[in-house]
């Protein structure tokens, strides 16, 4: 009876978070899309957008699309030695990707080039701190019982500077100061001269630009200039200071974690207290964003101090199930002011809504199936609201959450119409990144087919995300919207384009658009020095001919008549064997299955005759008397004349239907074979 009482309160305290008013669409990013593992370890959003994962087997990034592999963004191994990336940060305001290793090496890698800096040697600390200020990314590794080294990427650039002293803790201010707290003491910025009175602290944490340190003798307050604010002893109900099991900022006040209970520092009036009811008599910190503070008992009780003074104690899963499982919350992500998700080991996905204080909990196999384990270790979000959820060997799951009475999260403003970023391209079957300096993508001639991949990284968003795109030199308006992500052209003729696109998310407005120009060169005989070279040729055949048939003339006797038999006598046209006869039927039938066919040429022509290229053209140019390029364009031309006799397409739609890119190439080639433009020959057509 216990059991089914257990399992009944189970069940009605999930359907209570069920109702909590959200819906939830997830994909799911694994290696059947691509990923080269589903191992991950980390992950994290770039500058521009890209969410990269690092996994057991290699760094890899992701557009919403498609994922490409380091290796396959740069051509090259991104191995670190042995050691597998762990950890991933982005600095936006140098566009560096640093990254760390399970051995404790560093690193970074340029995203407008996609290099790697050369990461440094292995470090004996297993703890870590990075920060970013002004454009430069400073990283700390340290620990206990080792050493401490000061890293610097400067613009790419590495440096690496060692110290011996053993650090507790680094934290770095709004000035970009640092505050490192060793077994000797408080230094900043250094270690050249210790702060006063600093011997016996054990935390620290920062106000603005004040530093807040933990001592047994209660809690001292020290400036950027090294000097003391305030010293307020310990009250008579902290008897045990240096076990405090975690500090937060809580507005203006100082959350202390302890084995006594939780108590409060006042930061301007300098006084200690306790929160209201509803705290933890034993706590340990987990996560805090602006003010917001979670902290946990180790048996499945959560306590939220919310930024508002509430203190809200939550209970992530049952009592009794805590008792048995002694799972813990592992992460915290803050999506808005007004909503958390919260990641537990052995119970899943939480959402936790505040002003109406609800849970609502996913559940792996339930109706929905959202997430593909419980199994949790880490919660990001990104700029666009999507959660990214990441499970122990099941991928990274993107969760995207909507309230059900159509309100988003993030509240949906015109703000969220994000740009469209030009990803990659495909030239000719072969992808490529696109060139991130100014200036035009310079193509030979031959590289006329290319797609246009692209995506706004509105993640798990994606069924409502809409694109326009246009070629100035071939569009002349924009494609109509579409939820295809890539734009493809075929056998562009040689000039200057300039692609377009844009997109939105239902029905938010336009983005910008993002514009990528290229320049597919001429042959080299149809440049001016080609025409030159074959000008003076000509000319100088013309000169030899002439010279050299003056002598000749003047020795012949007597000209030839016409009566002659030997004048102007031609030989009748050959006609052409059974062989050649089969062999032109089969080119005109394979040329009727494809001959509105944009991809076909004389490659997959070749292919369908089962001929070499070689072969093929001597073939053709002796039965058909044209070449196969030729004889493609004749055929296409009769089927165009065919259209415009038995149909009432427009001209322009017969060129298209034709396979004619170029609209004055498509005049030219039909007056020439019918000695009529389009519209002449339908005039003809009517009169008759």
């Amino acid at each position: 009876m216990n059991r089914l009482f257990t399992l009944l309160a189970v069940w009605a305290w999930l359907c209570a978070g069920h109702a909590a008013g959200f819906r939830f669409d997830c994909s799911h990013l694994s290696g059947l899309m691509g990923l080269s593992s589903d191992s991950v370890y980390s992950l994290v959003q770039d500058p521009e957008g890209y969410i990269w994962v690092a996994t057991a087997k290699g760094l890899n990034r992701y557009d919403g699309y498609r994922v490409h592999t380091l290796a396959r963004l740069t051509g090259k191994d991104d191995s670190q030695s042995g050691g597998k990336i762990v950890r991933l940060t982005a600095n936006p305001a140098n566009h560096l990707l640093w990254f760390l290793t399970d051995d404790h090496r560093t690193g970074c890698i340029d995203l407008a080039s996609y290099t790697m800096a050369d990461h440094t040697e292995k470090a004996a600390s297993p703890i870590s701190y990075e920060y970013s200020h002004q454009g430069r990314l400073y990283l700390w590794q340290y620990g206990p019982t080792a050493g401490c080294r000061r890293i610097r990427f400067l613009h790419g650039d590495v440096v690496s500077e060692s110290y011996d002293h053993r650090v507790r803790q680094i934290e770095a201010d709004e000035q970009g100061n640092d505050w490192i707290l060793t077994d000797r003491g408080l230094y900043l910025n250094g270690f050249d001269r210790k702060l006063p009175d600093s011997e016996g602290v054990v935390r620290i944490c920062l106000y603005r630009n004040l530093c807040l340190a933990l001592g047994s003798e209660g809690v001292v307050v020290y400036n950027s200039a090294r000097r003391i604010v305030r010293q307020t002893p310990c009250p008579a109900s902290l008897p045990s200071m240096e076990l405090c099991t975690g500090m937060s900022l809580w507005g203006e006040s100082l959350l202390l974690f302890t084995p006594s209970g939780t108590h409060t520092y006042d930061i301007i009036d300098g006084n200690f207290g306790r929160p209201q009811e509803g705290q933890l008599k034993r706590g340990t910190l987990l996560a805090a964003h602006e003010g917001t503070v979670y902290a946990h008992d180790g048996r499945g009780t959560l306590v939220r101090y919310g930024r508002d003074g509430k203190v809200s104690r939550l209970q992530v899963m049952p009592e009794e199930m805590a008792r048995q499982t002694q799972k813990r919350p592992v992460s915290i992500c803050f999506l808005t002011p007004t909503t958390e998700a919260i990641a537990t080991y052995g119970n899943g996905l939480f959402i936790y809504d505040v002003p109406s204080g609800k849970l609502t909990h996913l559940l792996r196999g339930d109706e929905r199936g959202l997430i593909r384990t419980n199994r949790l270790t880490a919660l990001v979000a990104d700029r666009s609201g999507t959660l990214w959820v990441i499970g122990e060997g099941s991928g990274v799951s993107a969760l995207s959450i909507t309230r059900t009475d159509g309100g988003h999260l993030p509240e949906r403003t015109d703000s969220m119409a994000l740009p469209t970023v030009i990803t990659s391209l495909t030239i000719d079957g072969e992808e490529r990144l696109p060139m991130r300096d100014a200036g035009a993508d310079t193509l030979a001639y031959t590289e006329n087919n290319v797609d246009f991949h692209y995506s706004n990284f509105h993640y798990a968003h994606f069924g409502a995300v809409s694109y326009q795109h246009r070629l100035e030199g071939v569009d002349t308006v924009w494609s109509a919207p579409s939820a295809e992500a890539t734009a493809r052209y075929r056998r562009l003729a040689p000039g200057n384009y300039t692609f377009r696109v844009r997109s939105r998310c239902a029905d938010w407005p336009w983005g910008a658009e993002a514009t990528y120009a290229i320049v597919i060169g001429r042959p080299w005989w149809a440049e001016w020095p080609a025409y030159a070279v074959g000008a003076l040729l000509i000319l100088l055949v013309a000169l030899v001919g002439y010279f050299g048939f003056r002598p000749f003339h003047r020795s012949v006797p007597e000209v030839l008549s016409p009566s002659s038999p030997s004048a102007g006598e031609l030989p009748g046209e050959k006609p052409l064997s059974p062989r050649d006869r089969r062999f032109l039927d089969r080119l005109e039938e394979v040329m009727a299955q494809h001959v509105e066919d944009p991809d076909f040429n004389v490659e997959t022509f070749g292919e369908a005759m089962q001929l070499g290229r070689t072969q093929f053209y001597t073939k053709v140019k002796r039965v058909a008397g044209v070449s196969p390029v030729g004889f493609i364009r004749r055929v296409r031309l009769d089927h165009a004349a065919s259209l415009l006799r038995d149909t009432d397409l427009t001209v322009d739609e017969v060129r298209q239907r034709c396979c004619f890119t170029n609209s004055t190439a498509f005049y030219s080639y039909f007056k020439k074979q019918f000695g009529q433009t389009p519209f002449q020959f339908r005039k003809e057509l009517f009169k008759g």
